[in-house]
């Protein structure tokens, strides 16, 4: 696998071919996966992935994927594709006062479907809120461990689809 990796400043990096990483760092990156199977982090900064064609997967780390000044946007996510999101060494966010992960998979909580990522947050039970609007698409979700820590996704163009799987209904494709 070819590994490229942005600087300090913005950048905008593309894969050419096959499977490749990429890796924005600090800055506002765009990266572009390829016809391959890409991993995308963007890092610190306001970055844009977009996975393209083959089963991508975009890692999120720390508080990289939504800070004071960090917000990423997934472009091409599509669970159909073998895409997969990878959540992993947030700490304590996602543990509640006795140190148990939420995700009872150690530091990562790696979600390859819809079902998977509302199955993921049902297991954080009351921690985890959702709130949306279907009109425009849009979804939140808001864990709370406990002790005054939160994290929120914010997933546009996945409301229905994540409602339907929340309900155990057919998830949309």
């Amino acid at each position: 696998m070819d590994y490229v990796s942005g600087g300090a400043g913005s950048n905008d990096i593309r894969a050419t071919a096959g499977g490749t990483m990429l890796a924005g760092n600090a800055g506002s990156d765009v990266l572009r996966g390829g016809k391959g199977d890409d991993i995308l982090i963007g890092g610190a900064g306001d970055d844009a992935l977009y996975g393209g064609a083959g089963g991508d997967q975009f890692r999120f780390f720390g508080n990289q994927i939504e800070g004071a000044s960090d917000t990423d946007r997934l472009y091409d996510l599509n669970f159909a594709d073998g895409d997969t999101l990878v959540f992993g060494a947030f700490g304590g966010l996602f543990e509640d006062a006795a140190g148990v992960n939420a995700f009872n998979n150690g530091d990562a909580a790696i979600i390859s479907s819809w079902d998977g990522l509302a199955n993921a947050f049902e297991a954080a039970g009351a921690r985890a809120t959702y709130s949306g609007n279907a009109a425009l698409d849009l979804l939140f979700i808001t864990f709370d461990n406990g002790a005054g820590q939160t994290q929120t996704l914010r997933i546009s163009n996945g409301y229905s689809a994540f409602v339907s799987a929340l309900d155990g209904g057919p998830v949309p494709v």
